[in-house]
């Protein structure tokens, strides 16, 4: 039966290839095709890979992507084409020897993939798991189709990613992969930088306004000085020449325009900078519930508790 399904896959799939949409994926197709015949099972699925990324429905390049991964033992990966092919052949209503082939390897493949367990109890809320690339709903957690080389990932937001890269599996069991993430400290961090910023941009908006407030005090000495004096006061320059009131009012209302308006506006920059910064920051993992769990020891009994409080 195996040897048949082989004749009807080869046969069938050249026989498909120049149905695909694209010359370059028909000339990487027979490329592949050519590595497969030279037991080059590896540069062969690269072949198809590409193939299919220029072509992602043609029935040729999807089988043989199937049988190139079963040849390298990725029996998990095989699998998800040979599924994808059954698909196709049902939505483009394939001749029945294409339908056969795919069912005939899906069968023999699903009793001998290797199969894993996740468990993410000890793992956020919202976490997404990942294997070899392809999303796992959270349903089939129980039940994972693995390759020996398989990795298996795992997100969730605020925490750093997880990444497993499986070793060769002995029989079908690959046994549970725990899934557990630690807190991405970076927001954090990111976090302390925005305040740093923002309050340095507070203490600069009020060291621009004390500099204003210095500018108006001493211009408003002078008018009293000026008012006192009798016989009209004359303020002095630096070089020691007089200078008029309505000389000083001028360097004043320049010095409140362009110095003290300057730094307020560098305080505010920081500010604004410092808080978005802070909202910006990748959020940092915490624990959202408590979890209680019986600790047992040589001379103690009790329980654990986890979680936030």
């Amino acid at each position: 039966m195996r040897c048949g399904a082989v004749t009807l896959l080869v046969l069938g799939a050249l026989s498909r290839a120049a149905h695909a949409e694209s010359p370059e994926a028909d000339r990487l197709f027979l490329e592949g095709r050519a590595l497969l015949g030279e037991n080059d099972a590896a540069g062969a699925c690269a072949k198809f890979n590409a193939a299919v990324a220029l072509d992602p429905t043609a029935p040729g390049i999807i089988l043989n992507l199937g049988l190139c991964y079963e040849r390298l033992g990725k029996y998990a990966t095989s699998l998800v084409w040979f599924r994808r092919a059954q698909a196709l052949a049902a939505e483009q209503q394939l001749p029945p020897d294409y339908k056969a082939a795919a069912e005939q390897y899906t069968v023999e493949l699903a009793a001998k993939v290797a199969l894993a367990r996740i468990d993410v109890s000890g793992a956020p809320a919202g976490v997404e798991v990942k294997v070899d690339g392809r999303l796992v709903s959270s349903t089939d957690y129980s039940r994972i189709e693995v390759d020996s080389d398989s990795v298996v990932e795992a997100t969730a937001a605020g925490y750093k990613p997880f990444r497993l890269q499986l070793t060769p599996v002995e029989g079908r069991d690959a046994g549970t992969i725990a899934i557990v993430l630690d807190p991405d400290m970076r927001g954090r961090r990111t976090k302390l930088i925005g305040v740093g910023l923002a309050g340095g941009g507070l203490l600069t908006v009020a060291g621009g306004f004390l500099y204003a407030l210095h500018i108006r005090n001493r211009y408003e000495d002078r008018i009293d000085r000026f008012n006192a004096d009798p016989e009209g006061y004359v303020d002095l320059d630096e070089n020691g020449d007089p200078i008029t009131l309505a000389t000083r009012r001028d360097e004043a209302d320049s010095d409140l325009k362009y110095k003290a308006t300057t730094v307020v506006g560098i305080g505010l920059a920081l500010i604004a900078t410092g808080a978005i910064v802070y909202l910006t920051a990748p959020r940092t993992g915490e624990a959202t519930a408590t979890a209680f769990a019986p600790a047992l020891g040589p001379d103690f009994a009790g329980f654990t508790a986890t979680g936030r409080f």
